[in-house]
């Protein structure tokens, strides 16, 4: 592929990027057109590749073991790289062989995250991964809640610890804010009652609360913020949402619970992920389309092949540069933390130019504001579904399919039930998350109101004992984190099937 934009390394102009003021950063992503960044993230990527091949010990090793001939490949040839996962070189290599240099000379914090299994895996952190976070967060800021105008408490609802999301989001803004901005942030994390108690004695100091968190734990800080006589359509109020998507009416009924008339600008859904933080954000402009895609059934089926409604987030393809695979997941290259070349993340989705997106909009019919297409970034679109592997989501917590099988194992629970399960998380009518797990009884077992509590009983416990997020969970929200069993016949088709391979979640 031809960069005509390139004048130097883009790896050098991705580093020489993260350094200048945030002026002109924003400048650049909205005056450089949309192929300069396509091209320049392709050209990154394959630039990672290379440097990786000659620096990286375990990437040098997975080459070698792939009978591929790096001097043999050009850049027509980077779709045909290998694919790595965490299976097949992450948990295969140490930690230092994983890092550049073979050493952790420039990865200064690790973090901790777990897979579908829960077995942990430690990620390492260098300064340039900080520095993209940084950008992300700095751009929402200053240019989508307009910190540099308003006194603002950022109200940090993520858990706290090793993990990612929390850590991440505090460390990060409290770089934005020593950049002289009228940014002040507290770290209750996912403890309800410090939150309420945070936001009661404070909110009244300040222009405006910015609350970061999962989506259904912000809205149990809503709740409860309600109980305690918190006015908050009497604040100027900004919602940062990860770890999980939703849909369009949950965000119309939190925009309305806070009464903002503002409903693409006063929101961002982030894409993120324990390996490589940040991967995307919602934008004005992206929210504007996913709304325009809910009630258009030919433009979802052109924007997205289908009939769902995915999460839609605009990405920096200098710093994660997204591709689709056949099978409809998603890889990515990415230089910072722990180099990752086509990296298969677990998620499926795809990835859509800028100008395919403005073009198919335009065909539709469908005008964009021309304030919003002038302000907006000329960056690619992902969309994401479902995580592809076995896991399920409660308030940003991962729950596990071998958490469950554990507690259908015991003598008491194994009397009672055949061992298959799917779970799921759904939305209630007042739009609270549950968790709900669907049973198959045994042939000769008859469903009772007694067998469906010690099912929940067991479950919960054997969670709370298995999982240390879903245990801070439960002691953060109560009952909310109980699981709701739905206790089935033996055989029932819609989710149990016999001799074939059991479908774990929905």
């Amino acid at each position: 592929m031809a960069f005509k934009f390139r004048a130097v390394s883009a790896l050098d102009y991705y580093k020489s990027f993260l350094t200048w003021p945030i002026e002109k950063r924003n400048k650049e992503l909205i005056s450089k057109p949309p192929e300069f960044w396509d091209q320049l993230g392709a050209v990154k990527a394959f630039e990672t590749f290379k440097e990786a091949y000659r620096t990286v010990p375990a990437y040098k090793d997975f080459l070698k073991k792939q009978n591929i001939v790096v001097d043999d490949i050009n850049m027509d040839d980077f779709a045909s790289v290998p694919v790595v996962s965490k299976s097949n070189y992450l948990t295969a290599h140490s930690l230092k062989d994983l890092s550049w240099g073979g050493n952790f000379r420039n990865q200064h914090v690790i973090s901790v995250s777990s897979g579908s299994t829960g077995e942990p895996f430690f990620w390492p952190r260098d300064r340039l991964l900080e520095q993209e976070v940084d950008t992300a967060y700095e751009l929402l800021l200053k240019y989508g809640f307009e910190v540099n105008r308003h006194s603002s408490l950022l109200v940090v609802g993520y858990s706290m610890g090793m993990y990612v999301a929390g850590p991440f989001t505090f460390a990060s803004c409290l770089r934005v804010a020593e950049n002289g901005y009228p940014l002040t942030i507290v770290t209750p994390g996912i403890d309800l009652r410090e939150t309420i108690r945070v936001i009661s004695r404070l909110a009244p100091q300040f222009d405006q609360i910015i609350l970061a968190g999962y989506p259904p734990f912000i809205k149990d800080i809503l709740d409860a913020g309600d109980r305690a006589g918190i006015p908050w359509k009497q604040y100027r109020v900004r919602f940062i949402f990860g770890a999980e998507s939703f849909t369009e009416k949950w965000r119309d009924h939190m925009l309305t619970r806070v009464r903002t008339e503002d409903e693409l600008g006063s929101s961002s859904n982030t894409y993120g992920s324990a390996d490589s933080a940040i991967l995307g954000m919602e934008t004005p402009l992206s929210i504007f389309v996913r709304r325009q895609t809910e009630n258009n059934r030919e433009l979802r089926k052109i924007l997205f092949g289908g009939e769902r409604v995915p999460a839609l987030f605009q990405y920096n393809p200098l710093f994660k540069y997204f591709e689709k695979l056949e099978d409809n997941s998603l890889v990515f290259t990415s230089s910072a933390g722990l180099p990752l070349v086509r990296y298969s993340i677990g998620d499926t989705g795809g990835v859509i130019t800028y100008s395919d997106v403005i073009e198919q909009l335009r065909r539709a019919g469908i005008k964009i504001p021309a304030n919003m297409l002038a302000k907006s970034h000329k960056l690619p679109f992902v969309y994401l579904y479902d995580r592809a592997d076995f896991t399920v989501y409660l308030y940003g917590v991962n729950i596990y399919v071998d958490n469950i099988k554990d507690a259908l194992d015991v003598a008491v629970m194994a009397n009672h039930f055949t061992g298959k399960f799917v779970m799921t998380t759904t939305t209630r009518r007042n739009f609270d998350q549950a968790l709900t797990i669907h049973l198959e009884m045994s042939p000769s077992i008859q469903s009772s109101l007694k067998l469906k509590r010690l099912a929940e009983k067991n479950i919960c416990e054997t969670l709370r004992e298995r999982n240390s997020e879903y245990n801070r969970l439960f002691q953060a929200v109560g009952k909310k984190a109980m699981p709701r069993v739905k206790l089935h016949m033996n055989g029932e088709k819609k989710y149990f099937s016999v001799g074939t391979k059991q479908r774990w979640k929905s």
